[in-house]
C-alpha cells in the first residue's frame, strides 16, 4: 500500500507542474485569500494547486478536469495570523463546480459587505455538499441555502452580523446540522417562522449556546438526534427521533408519547416536566422536574440505566426484577422510597438520596462495607449474628461463574475475575483446558471458593473385546477431564463398575471383571459435570456382501453397531462411495474399473477395527437372444464362446476360410488377404498423452522398427522394438505370436477361445514420462480395406460399430464377407483386472481408426481380436464369386502392455460410409444380357 501512496504522490506532483487551475476558480480563491485576509502559506500569484497552498494553514485536493485544467475538490482554510492583501475585487459569486467540502476558521473579513454564505450559494457549485465555518465573523442572506444541496452545515463560534433564518437551512439541508456558541451583533437573531415552516429531512439537529434565539420547531420524518440548549422546543411530527439532548429548555408539551422511538433522553435545567415516556434504554435527568419516580412502563423490556439528580420526584422505585441489565443513580432533593429487592442485588446501584421501606435483600449485608455509601441512608446496619450464604452452582465448570452472592466485584481476587452480572455472574478467563483455582469475591470479607474446569465430557467411540479371564476390555476415545471425578458403568451387566486402568485426556481404558460379550454395550461415563450414555463397537465381523443393479452397488452386511464411527470400504485400493450406513448395513457405489468375474479384495474399516475378504463379481449376462449365441456356441461366464468354425459378437457368423496372413517385415502390420484385390490390414500407427479435456499434449509415431522371428510352422514368435529418440520413453516392444493351433487363453481374469490359424499382438511401453499425472495415454490402431478397383463393382464397403456408448465390436463389411473386431471392456493394470472403453477416432469410407485410451499406470495390457466372417444372409449376384477364397483364419491383436498408460472416456460412434460405382455395375449387367 505504501508504494501505491508514493506512485500517486509522484504523478500528482507530475500533473501539478503540467497543469494550471481553473480561471473561475483561481479566480475565486484569490478572492477568498484577499477578503479573508489568509496569511502566507496561501500563494495569491501562483496559478496551480501545488503552488498555491504549500500544506500549512490548511490544505486543498485538485484533480483534472475534462477541459484538461485543475479543479478544487476540497478547500480547507485555516488560519490564525491575517495578511492585508488589499481591497477584494467586486464579484457577484464563488465559482468552484467540483467542490464538496468547504472549510474557513479563524479568519477576518476585508470588506463587512459581502456575505459568504450568500457567494457560495449559486447553481454553479453543483457538487458542495458540505460546508463549515467557525471562529469568524459571519454575515448569511434571507434565501440561504436555496440553490445548493448541502448534506451538512456547521457553524461554531462564529459572530453573526445579520439574521439567520432556520427555515431555509431546515429546509435546505439535507442531513446534519450543527450549530454551536453562535452570537449576535445588534438586534440580529436566529429566528423560525412556524407559519411558512416546511417538512425537513435533517437526521441530527444540534443547537447549542445561541443568543437571541425564538422558540424552535422540529418536525421532521427523519430526524435521529437532538442536540440543543437555550430554547423554547415545539415538539412536532418526530416519528424517527431516537435520542434529545437538552440543557436550558422548555417543552412545548411534557407528554413524550410523541416521541414513540425515542431511547435516550438527557436533560439539563428543563422546566416542563416529563410524562408518558415510553422504550428508554438511557435515562439522565438533572435539576428538572420529574414528579413521579419512572415506572417500568418509561423503559425497554431488558436494560436500562436511569440516573436522577435533583428533580424532586416522588413515588417508590419499582424492582425491575424482569430486567437483565440495570444501573441506577438518585442523588440531590428527592422524595423517592425504595425497597432493596432481591433483584437490586444483580444490579449497580447508587441511590444515597432515597429513603428505605420494607425488605433488605441479604447480598447488601454480605458485601456491607463496600455498599453501604451507595445505599439509603437510613439503611440499618446487619444485625449481629448475620452470616452471608455465598455459594457457587457449580464448583466444577468455570465459564460462567454463577451463584449466589457473589458480590459487585469491588474487592475480588485474582483481578481476571470479571462480573457480569452483579451477585449472580462472574468470568474468570482460563489459557489451558483443564486446571483449578481459588476465587475470592470479597477480600474484605474473605469469600473464597475453589473451582476446577476442564473442556465438556465427549465420547466419538467406545471399543468392547474379550480378554483373557473371562473380563472385558473398554477403550473410550474422546476428550476427559483428568481433574474431575469419573465413574464409568456397564449398563448392560447392571451398572457394573469399569476398573480404569488408563487415562489421559483423549483416550481411556477400563476393565469390567467377570463378562464377555460380542455385542454392543451401554457404558455410562460420569465426570460430575457431564453424563454419557454410549454403547461400544465389538470387533468387526463380515457377515456378508452382495452385489446389486448390474453390479453397480454393493451391500456389506457387519456388526457396524448403533454408534458406527469412520465406517468405510475399500475395494481393490479403490475406495467405494457410501450411500447408506446403519447398525448392520453399508451400501456403497463400487468404484469404476472393476472388471466382472474376478475376484477382488474388500477391505472394511469401521469403530477402529478392519477385516479384508475376497469377493467375486459376477458377470452380467450378454449371449444374444435365449442366451444361447444363436446356436452356434455356449454362454461362459456371461459371454458368448463360438464353437469350431463360428465367429461374431453371438456366434452369428461363420469364420471365412482361404485368407492369407503375409506378415511384415518393417511394421507389427500383417495383412489379410481375401481375394486378390481385396485385403485388410491393422496397425499401431502413433501413441498419445492426453489431458483431461482429450487434448493432445504429446505424440510419439510408431514408424521405425527393427524385428527378428524365432518358431517353426506351427507356432511362431515376432519381436518389433520401436527405433525412438524420444527422452520421454525407455522402450516400447511389439510381440506378435502365430498359432496353428486353438488356444484358451486367460486375461485379465478372464478365459478367452482364441481359434486355430491365429495372430496375436501385444505392446509394451515401459516407463512413459507423463506431463501430468492426471493425463493418459491413447493407443491409435487403424484398421484399412482395400479393393481393387477392376472388381466388378458389384461391392461395396460398410464400417459400424455395435452401439453408441461402449464399442464392444466393428465389422467392415465388403458383400457377404466382414472383417470383425472385438473388444474386451476390461484390460490389466499393473497386473489389476480394469475396466477400459474404446473410442472410434475417425472413419473414412475405407479405413477406421480405434482409440483405447488407459488411464495413468504402470503396466497396463488390453486385449482386442480380429477375425473374418461370412454373412450367409447376402443376396446377390456377386455372391458365388467370392465362394473360392473361404480360408479359416483368426487375426488377434492381443494387448498393449503399458507401463505408465492412462484409462480414458471413449465416445462411442456408429457410422456408415457407403460407395456404390452405380454406372460400373449397369454397364457390367447391360454387358452380360448382350
Amino acid at each position: 500500500m505504501k508504494k501505491l501512496y508514493l506512485l500517486f504522490f509522484i504523478s500528482f506532483l507530475g500533473i501539478s507542474g503540467a497543469y494550471d487551475l481553473n480561471a473561475q476558480e483561481l479566480s475565486s480563491l484569490r478572492w477568498l485569500i484577499t477578503q479573508y485576509q489568509i496569511n502566507s502559506n496561501w500563494n495569491l500569484t501562483a496559478t496551480d494547486c501545488a503552488d498555491i497552498n504549500k500544506g500549512a494553514g490548511g490544505s486543498m485536493t485538485c484533480r483534472i478536469d475534462q477541459s484538461g485544467f485543475q479543479t478544487i475538490t476540497t478547500l480547507l482554510m485555516v488560519t490564525s495570523t491575517w495578511v492585508d492583501h488589499g481591497e477584494p475585487p467586486v464579484i457577484d459569486k464563488l465559482i468552484f463546480p467540483n467542490l464538496q467540502t468547504f472549510l474557513l476558521s479563524g479568519a477576518q473579513h476585508k470588506n463587512a459587505s459581502y456575505s459568504l454564505l450568500g457567494l457560495l450559494d449559486n447553481t454553479e457549485n453543483v457538487n458542495l455538499n458540505t460546508i463549515s465555518v467557525q471562529f469568524l465573523s459571519l454575515a448569511s442572506v434571507p434565501t440561504f441555502p436555496s440553490k445548493l444541496k448541502l448534506t451538512t452545515l456547521v457553524l461554531t463560534d462564529v459572530t453573526m452580523i445579520s439574521d439567520l433564518n432556520l427555515n431555509l437551512i431546515f429546509k435546505g439541508v439535507k442531513s446534519s446540522l450543527n450549530l454551536q456558541r453562535i452570537s449576535f451583533t445588534s438586534t440580529f437573531k436566529m429566528f423560525l417562522d412556524t407559519s411558512t415552516m416546511t417538512k425537513s429531512t435533517l437526521s441530527t439537529i444540534t443547537i447549542n449556546d445561541i443568543s437571541n434565539t425564538h422558540p424552535i420547531v422540529f418536525g421532521s420524518s427523519t430526524l435521529n438526534n437532538i442536540d440543543i440548549d437555550n430554547a423554547m422546543i415545539v415538539l412536532g411530527d418526530l416519528p424517527e427521533v431516537r435520542k434529545i439532548k437538552a440543557k436550558n429548555c422548555a417543552f412545548s408539551t411534557s407528554d413524550f408519547s410523541v416521541l414513540p422511538f425515542i431511547t435516550d433522553i438527557n436533560f439539563d435545567n428543563i422546566s416542563t416536566p416529563i410524562e408518558n415516556a415510553s422504550g428508554l434504554i438511557n435515562v439522565v435527568i438533572t435539576n428538572s422536574p420529574v414528579p413521579i419516580v419512572p415506572s417500568e412502563s418509561w423503559f425497554s423490556n431488558s436494560s436500562l440505566s436511569l440516573k436522577l439528580e435533583n428533580t424532586n420526584s416522588s413515588g417508590k422505585l419499582p424492582d425491575f426484577k424482569s430486567y437483565e441489565d440495570v444501573s441506577i443513580s438518585i442523588y440531590g432533593t428527592q422524595n423517592i422510597k425504595t425497597e432493596l429487592y432481591d433483584s437490586f442485588c444483580r444490579f449497580n446501584l447508587d441511590i444515597p438520596s432515597t429513603t428505605l421501606v420494607g425488605n433488605i435483600a441479604d447480598c447488601f449485608y454480605c458485601y456491607w462495607s463496600e455498599m453501604k455509601s451507595k445505599l439509603p441512608s437510613n439503611t440499618p446496619n446487619p444485625p449481629n449474628d448475620f452470616k452471608c450464604n455465598i455459594s457457587l452452582d457449580s464448583y466444577k465448570y468455570v465459564i460462567p461463574q454463577i451463584g449466589t452472592n457473589l458480590g459487585w466485584g469491588l474487592n475480588k481476587s485474582p483481578l481476571s475475575l470479571t462480573n457480569a452480572i452483579y451477585n449472580n455472574q462472574f468470568s474468570y478467563p482460563v489459557n489451558t483446558e483443564y486446571g483449578s483455582s481459588n476465587l475470592t469475591f470479597s477480600t474484605i470479607q474473605n469469600y473464597t471458593l475453589q473451582i476446577y474446569w476442564g473442556l465438556e465430557l465427549s465420547v466419538y467411540l467406545i471399543q468392547s473385546e474379550n480378554i483373557g479371564g473371562n473380563n472385558v476390555l473398554i477403550k473410550a476415545f474422546g476428550k476427559f477431564n483428568l481433574k474431575a471425578p469419573l465413574a464409568i458403568k456397564a449398563t448392560s451387566f447392571g451398572n457394573s463398575n469399569c476398573q480404569i486402568t488408563y487415562n489421559t485426556t483423549t483416550q481411556l481404558n477400563c476393565i469390567i471383571p467377570n463378562q464377555n460379550s460380542t455385542n454392543p454395550i451401554l457404558i455410562n461415563l460420569d465426570d460430575t459435570v457431564t453424563t454419557i450414555n454410549y454403547y461400544s463397537s465389538s470387533t468387526l465381523l463380515i457377515s456378508g456382501v452382495h452385489f446389486k443393479i448390474n453390479n453397480q452397488d454393493v451391500e456389506i452386511s457387519a456388526n457396524f453397531g448403533p454408534n458406527p464411527y469412520n465406517v468405510s470400504a475399500i475395494i481393490s485400493s479403490f475406495p467405494c462411495q457410501q450411500t447408506f450406513l446403519n447398525d448392520s448395513i453399508l451400501s456403497c457405489k463400487l468404484p469404476v474399473g472393476l472388471v466382472e468375474n474376478v475376484n477382488y479384495s474388500l477391505l472394511v474399516y469401521a469403530n477402529g477395527y478392519n477385516q479384508t475378504i475376497l469377493v467375486f463379481i459376477k458377470p452380467k449376462e450378454d449371449c444374444g437372444s435365449q442366451s444361447n449365441c444363436n446356436g452356434h456356441g455356449s454362454c461362459f461366464d456371461g459371454k458368448c464362446r463360438c464353437n469350431d468354425g463360428y465367429g461374431g459378437y453371438y456366434c452369428e457368423s461363420q469364420l471365412s476360410p482361404g485368407v492369407i496372413i503375409l506378415p511384415n517385415n518393417t511394421i507389427p502390420s500383417p495383412t489379410v488377404i481375401v481375394k486378390d484385390g481385396m485385403n485388410f490390414t491393422f496397425n499401431i500407427i502413433a501413441i498419445q498423452e492426453i489431458d483431461e479435456l482429450s487434448s493432445v499434449v504429446r505424440e510419439l509415431k510408431t514408424n521405425k522398427w527393427t524385428h527378428s522371428t524365432t518358431g517353426n510352422e506351427t507356432f511362431s514368435i515376432t519381436t518389433y522394438s520401436l527405433q525412438s529418440t524420444t527422452p520421454e520413453v525407455d522402450q516400447i516392444n511389439a510381440t506378435i505370436e502365430y498359432s496353428k493351433n486353438s488356444r484358451l487363453i486367460n486375461f485379465a481374469g478372464q478365459s478367452t477361445l482364441y481359434p486355430e490359424n491365429s495372430l496375436k499382438l501385444m505392446v509394451t511401453i515401459n516407463n512413459w514420462s507423463y506431463k501430468d499425472r492426471l493425463n493418459r495415454l491413447r493407443l491409435l490402431m487403424e484398421s484399412i480395406s482395400s479393393i481393387n478397383d477392376n472388381d466388378d463393382g458389384c461391392s461395396e464397403l460398410d464400417i459400424s460399430v455395435n452401439n453408441g456408448t461402449e464399442v464392444n465390436f466393428l465389422q467392415m463389411t465388403i458383400n457377404d464377407v466382414s472383417f470383425y473386431g472385438r473388444f474386451l471392456p476390461y484390460a490389466l493394470s499393473d497386473d489389476k483386472p480394469v475396466f477400459i472403453q474404446n473410442q472410434v477416432v475417425n472413419q473414412t469410407k475405407d479405413s477406421i481408426l480405434i482409440g483405447m485410451t488407459l488411464s495413468y499406470c504402470d503396466s497396463c495390457v488390453i486385449d482386442p481380436d480380429f477375425s473374418v466372417l461370412i454373412n450367409t444372409d447376402v443376396k446377390s449376384d456377386c455372391k458365388e464369386k467370392f465362394s473360392t477364397w473361404k480360408i479359416v483364419t483368426i487375426v488377434v491383436v492381443l494387448s498393449v502392455a503399458l507401463l505408465a498408460a492412462g484409462l480414458g472416456v471413449f465416445f462411442v460412434l456408429k457410422k456408415k460410409y457407403k460407395y456404390r460405382k452405380e454406372q460400373k455395375c449397369i454397364g457390367n449387367k447391360l454387358n452380360k444380357i448382350s
